[in-house]
């Protein structure tokens, strides 16, 4: 009974509704927060007619990073739940961690991004063949969530209104088969 209802605190509520914000939710340990907020802030100034969602764990956390808040007029900093902030969001950007996995059981499109050194990447890729880096994508073993590391040759997909306005029916695809395979491990 404490497996089952554990897994039930854990459901999340699918929606095919999306707001207008991009959701950032760059982790919750200081050393990645440290690694991908100031890419993620850096993303923030340079697209100002899109409005974004800072997504922070703890209060503590926006002390990890100095910048001056005044500067993003487009940035809203909210230490509310990933639940309470789906229905505002359009689109997440992530780091790799479980998070990756939560949005997707909530239908949210990701774009997992990541900042490593050349030879951890070198060892994951090379040596260990390791293909994904998002828990999501690893579970799956398939590229459901886009992957896009610091360094990627290509610059972050553009995320105007005008070429992300749904959800490309390949993602919803995928999203909906990890919400699938979720509840069937949560039945077994």
């Amino acid at each position: 009974s404490g497996l089952v209802d554990a897994l039930d605190d854990l459901k999340y509520d699918f929606s095919e509704k999306f707001g207008k914000k991009i959701l950032l939710l760059p982790g919750s340990r200081r050393q990645e927060i440290i690694k991908i907020l100031p890419i993620m802030l850096d993303f923030v100034k340079e697209n100002k007619n899109e409005n974004f969602i800072l997504k922070l764990a703890d209060e503590s956390h926006i002390t990890y990073v100095e910048f001056d808040e005044n500067e993003y007029s487009n940035l809203e900093i909210s230490y509310d739940t990933l639940k309470n902030l789906r229905e505002y969001s359009r689109l997440a950007i992530a780091t790799s961690g479980t998070v990756t996995f939560e949005t997707a059981l909530m239908g949210l499109p990701v774009i997992v991004g990541y900042k490593t050194s050349f030879i951890n990447e070198f060892i994951a890729k090379k040596i260990l063949h390791i293909k994904y880096i998002s828990l999501t994508n690893i579970g799956m073993k398939m590229e459901i969530l886009p992957e896009l590391p610091d360094k990627s040759p290509e610059p972050l997909p553009d995320v105007s209104s005008d070429v992300f306005p749904e959800v490309s029916p390949f993602t919803f695809a995928g999203i909906s088969f990890v919400q699938d395979t979720a509840v069937s491990i949560a039945e077994i």
